[in-house]
Parts: C-alpha cells; structure tokens; sequence
C-alpha cells in the first residue's frame, strides 16, 4: 500500500503527478474524492478498514484551507469543497 505522504504534503496540498493529473484542480479534485470515497475523515465510510485516523479532521481542514488560498474554482473545486464542507464544515 502507498503511504498517504506519498501524494498528500502536510500543507493540504498534493504532489504534482503530470501522468495522472492534468491542473491543479484536477489535482485537489481527485484528491479529495479518493479521501472521501475510502473514508479517510468519515469513519461511516471506511469500508475497508477498521484503523482510525486521527489526524483525518486536521487534514479535511488543511485541504480546504489551501483550495481557499489558491483560489481555485470551477465545477470540479465546487464538488471538491462540498465534500470537504459535508465532512469538516467547522474549520
């Protein structure tokens, strides 16, 4: 298995991977749905593992504070953010 800090940096941002993204938002957007998908910060959907993740709140957080700094917008960075928003609203 690929360690999380192989893609997500301690900021909340991700590392540029040019054979799978192709911008920045795609980069965060993909990111953030992988996260989401397997659990990471909602332990109702962590269907593939019983181990907890304390730090998934802190980095929802970290995550949606960087999209906020960057700016990025769009369809995707608006699906991306009502994710982060339905798991870490109170950051």
């Amino acid at each position: 298995m690929v360690p999380l800090d192989h893609s997500l940096m301690p900021d909340g941002s991700f590392k540029p991977d040019g054979t799978f993204y192709d911008s920045l938002g795609a980069r965060y957007y993909y990111g953030v749905s992988f996260l989401d998908a397997v659990g990471y910060w909602n332990e109702a959907h962590r269907f593939w593992t019983d181990a907890s993740f304390p730090d998934g709140k802190s980095t929802c957080c970290a995550i949606k504070s960087r999209i906020q700094k960057l700016g990025l917008k769009g369809g995707a960075m608006a699906s991306a953010m009502q994710k982060l928003n339905d798991s870490c609203a109170a950051c």
